[in-house]
């Protein structure tokens, strides 16, 4: 017979919530890092939207404990701890025949007038705290559409560790990660991402980001670490095969610029509320940049017979309405997207934007 206090629907829901976050690849606990996500915290949510009303995490464990008196427990082999070697390997000697190149910047002339699908992965922002689920849908996405390679335009991680806004005697730089969680966590976002594209072999490239680029920062002012953090960040990416260019520099394909943000004289990041215009009156090819988190496709007339350039930024891949904590209550109009564009003679033929949500819909 069942507590009186819980009915048979609740103990239903309850096992349903854990075993769904388990799935999700939330792990169980006592199998979480310090300051991660477990199944325990996801539960919770899903009860709390399944029930429509407030659950805490101790009701949760309160919960699972009566249930366990009566002999039912959720199936805790359900999580699969996402796979990547446990030691990074070490960087492929370049002198080799089956070597292949982690920092590559394609010029404006590589591959003119070439024909190419690409999917783009915006900024996906990924961290110890935040679900990554996400990374199998859009793997999903690519082994379905099958395009000729995917670049992800920069802040693919985070990287709080390595944030200096906040200081770290202060109450918030107290609760900021490890750098090891922050690159196991990159691994295991990888991972899905492997997992989702399946038999894929298709080009891999990240146009690195201002947080990505916190590693030769936090570096330049910490010399007695040199090379420590940069070769986490280069194996990380080297282990699940993604090539990658410098925050800034421009990588072209098929004629057609990608960067993160495009950077001022000074090495600045161009800002503004419009950045497209003046990246529009810049540019002297077609431009896909991130860093803003909003969607733009913006098309500028320049001089000669029928020319212009076209703007395109799809927003952020982060999970749909979600905004990072340093927003605050400030404005944000953040969008949610993946972009699957074909390119071809010189130029961005098609464009459609893939919301986060039908991805999520689709696949999740």
């Amino acid at each position: 017979m069942p507590n009186p206090g819980l009915s048979d629907a609740e103990i239903a829901q309850t096992i349903k919530a854990v075993e769904s976050a388990l799935r999700e690849g939330y792990p169980p606990p006592g199998r979480s890092r310090p300051g991660t996500r477990s199944a325990i915290m996801r539960a919770t949510e899903l009860l709390r939207e399944i029930e429509r009303k407030p659950i805490t995490e101790s009701t949760l464990r309160s919960r699972l404990r009566t249930i366990k008196t009566r002999g039912v427990e959720p199936d805790w082999t359900l999580y699969e701890k996402p796979s990547f070697p446990a030691s990074p390997p070490d960087p492929p000697r370049l002198d080799t025949p089956e070597a292949k190149l982690r920092f590559t910047i394609r010029q404006p002339r590589d591959n003119w007038g070439e024909r190419y699908r690409v999917v783009v992965i915006f900024d996906a922002h990924d961290s110890p705290s935040i679900r990554k689920d996400r990374f199998l849908w859009m793997g999903r996405y690519v082994a379905e559409t099958t395009p000729d390679m995917v670049v992800q335009i920069g802040d693919l991680f985070s990287f709080d560790s390595l944030c200096k806004i906040e200081p770290n005697d202060t109450l918030l730089g107290k609760s900021k990660p490890i750098f090891v969680d922050d690159i196991d966590s990159g691994h295991e976002a990888l991972a899905l991402f492997d997992k989702g594209t399946g038999g894929w072999d298709g080009e891999k490239h990240v146009t690195l980001g201002n947080h990505e680029a916190r590693a030769l920062t936090f570096t330049n002012r910490t010399p007695e670490i040199a090379g420590i953090l940069t070769q986490n960040l280069d194996n990380l990416l080297m282990t699940h095969g993604w090539t990658y260019s410098p925050f800034g520099a421009l990588h072209f394909i098929g004629g057609v610029a990608f960067t993160h943000i495009l950077l001022s004289r000074l090495g600045r990041p161009y800002g503004g509320e419009h950045i497209e215009n003046r990246i529009g009156n810049m540019a002297l090819e077609d431009f896909v940049f991130g860093h803003t988190h909003r969607a733009v496709d913006k098309s500028f007339t320049k001089t000669g017979m029928n020319r212009n350039v076209r703007v395109i930024s799809g927003g952020c891949s982060l999970e749909d309405g979600h905004v990072e904590s340093y927003v605050g209550h400030a404005v944000s109009g953040w969008s949610y997207n993946i972009a699957d564009m074909v390119i071809d003679e010189g130029r961005i033929r098609r464009c459609s934007l893939i919301p986060m949500s039908d991805l999520a819909e689709r696949f999740g």
